[in-house]
């Protein structure tokens, strides 16, 4: 579909996560059989708890391809990913022109 190949690692993986704990097992490397092999491979490369800003670049352009119009809301944990994200598509030339739009939302949530 996208033909996505995840960027190589940059960081060292720790021993620990940073909540503490031992690492749980990765799900991305549990993928059935109606995946390719290339899937497969893509998916183990990627850390499951790291947001691949590269990996929602691709789906982007790949539902651009599809030509159909509309919107794509892409749920991130906080507003530190949404900025982020927002420079990352800023920075590509291609999602860097006028022809899309952004829209960086945040809910105010309250907490009792």
């Amino acid at each position: 579909m996208t033909h996505f190949v995840p960027p190589p690692m940059d960081r060292k993986r720790k021993d620990k996560d940073e909540d503490g704990g031992d690492d749980d097992t990765n799900c991305n490397l549990i993928c059935g059989p109606d995946y390719t092999a290339e899937t497969k491979s893509s998916m183990a490369q990627i850390n499951e708890k790291e947001t691949s800003f590269e990996l929602v670049e691709a789906l982007l352009k790949y539902i651009e391809t599809l030509q159909v119009a509309g919107a794509v809301l892409v749920f991130l944990p906080g507003w530190n990913h949404i900025f982020s994200m927002q420079r990352h598509l800023e920075t590509n030339p291609h999602f860097g022109t006028s022809h899309n739009d952004k829209t960086a939302l945040q809910p105010n949530v309250c907490q009792e």
